[in-house]
């Protein structure tokens, strides 16, 4: 179960896409513009609560827009065109730290869900496969191009965790580069732009498949130390909206809780859903990363807070210093707490 957080808590083209969801459609009844970085099995509890109409039964009208990177994401919420950011925590914390009020109050992934894949000619040079030992892969990036999707992300975090494990510097020992990310990134690393590459599903199944990539790390699996519970997925907002949306906020949550209670109830209808909404996959690519990604999702929209001081701490690897912010600052729960108080007796969710 997860720790509960103190009882204060709990009481595209970029330009094209922001002129489509200018902030005058915010006073749209029960409109909620919803902003994510690729469109991959990290939203497998936003793509249930879509598709199985859970969203519309809490009176919620939601548009999801996929923007090609984190930071576009977060900008769209930042500036007013958007209303939630789903994903993950180091773009609240740069927008944290640049004085932004905006809080994390519901998490779908509880923990690193995607892995790092080698380019399979490179593995073969270098003599490393899947399952050498940890300290064998950690070692085996040295001197290699590194990709991320943007500077000062999630992935260029996991990169100095890891390095620093093995005892080599990220600045010195390897070449971390951006290409973007989803579709844009597996281009890059199929031209063998990156020699490694942090995919989340099915992206990665995409690289192993295509035959230049090896799984060199998978995150969820829990075989690197520090990354047992982790934020990698929460939905973030901005305070005011929060404050002055309660229906909105709490009809979001409550159809993210149905959605987390249908997928890990019924298996068999959460493949059939995601089957559906990832039509153009290939069946083995599909059936690969809707098994390993399973794992991942959270149960509970609840937010740990240990969890966001294992991501403040990977921040001071990646800014080379301690964040202003804490986790009071960068997460609640107080408004999942009040939306799930409200549902009816006996209603699906935890």
């Amino acid at each position: 179960m997860k720790a509960r957080l103190p009882a204060a808590w709990t009481a595209l083209a970029l330009a094209a896409t922001l002129a489509a969801i200018a902030p005058a459609r915010a006073a749209e009844p029960g409109k909620v513009v919803i902003t994510q970085s690729n469109d991959g099995f990290l939203y497998g509890p936003l793509h249930i609560a879509r598709a199985r109409g859970y969203l519309r039964e809490e009176g919620v009208d939601a548009e999801v827009i996929v923007m090609g990177g984190g930071a576009k994401a977060m900008s769209a919420v930042l500036s007013g065109s958007a209303h939630i950011y789903v994903g993950a925590p180091f773009e609240l914390i740069n927008a944290a730290e640049r004085g932004q009020r905006v809080k994390a109050f519901a998490e779908i992934v509880d923990r690193v869900m995607i892995s790092l894949v080698l380019r399979s000619d490179v593995a073969a040079r270098i003599g490393i496969a899947a399952d050498s030992p940890v300290p064998a892969r950690i070692a085996a990036m040295k001197g290699l191009k590194l990709g991320i999707s943007s500077p000062k992300s999630s992935g260029e975090a996991l990169y100095r965790n890891l390095l620093r494990q093995g005892r080599l510097d990220a600045d010195r020992d390897a070449d971390i580069v951006p290409v973007g990310s989803g579709s844009a990134a597996l281009a890059a690393f199929i031209a063998a732009k990156v020699d490694v590459y942090t995919f989340s599903s099915p992206f990665k199944e995409q690289a192993v498949e295509r035959g230049p990539g090896v799984v060199l790390f998978d995150m969820s699996a829990g075989e690197v130390a520090g990354y047992a519970s982790y934020p990698y997925i929460s939905l973030i907002a901005r305070d005011d909206w929060l404050d002055g949306e309660p229906a909105k906020v709490g009809g979001v949550v409550r159809a993210i809780a149905k959605a987390m209670a249908f997928l890990h109830a019924d298996r068999a209808g959460a493949r059939a859903v995601l089957r559906e909404v990832f039509s153009k996959l290939d069946e083995p690519i599909f059936e690969t990363a809707f098994a390993a990604n399973m794992r991942s999702y959270a149960r509970c929209p609840d937010i740990d807070p240990g969890a966001f001081e294992t991501a403040l701490a990977e921040y001071r690897l990646v800014a080379g210093k301690e964040a202003t912010v804490g986790v009071d600052r960068l997460a609640t729960n107080r408004y999942a707490a009040a939306a799930l108080a409200a549902r009816p007796k006996g209603a699906p969710g935890c």
